[in-house]
């Protein structure tokens, strides 16, 4: 299952900003690993992702605890957290509707837990 996430202008104009950046993820990826391992470490979790998102992909461009390089938007949890104004927090993924039949979520079951920042 797929989830469908309607994209409005503010975000279409946020990933037009963000493609005029012309980011070079493998620098990023540099730059920000060690803040991965560090969020992973204070919080307990045994992984940490440092996601962009545009129009049509998640970029994890920097992680800990797991490898994952892109994911289709539509299939992701950070799409739930774009556009809101506070964290989103979702305690165990396998048990909420929205997130339980995401293939990533399946695979890997130490996937349980997602606290995202906008």
């Amino acid at each position: 299952m797929i989830l469908n996430y309607p994209i409005n202008s503010s975000d279409s104009e946020r990933a037009l900003l963000l493609a005029q950046l012309d980011l070079d993820y493998s620098s990023i990826h540099e730059s920000f690993s060690n803040i991965t391992e560090l969020a992973a470490k204070i919080t307990g979790c045994k992984i940490s992702l440092l996601n962009i998102i545009d129009q049509d992909t998640q970029w994890s461009v920097a992680s800990y605890g797991i490898e994952i390089l892109q994911t289709p938007r539509l299939e992701t949890i950070c799409k739930f957290t774009m556009g809101k104004q506070e964290d989103f927090e979702v305690v165990n993924l396998s048990a909420d509707g929205h997130f339980k039949n995401l293939q990533f979520i399946r695979n890997n079951p130490e996937l349980n837990y997602y606290y995202g920042i906008p």
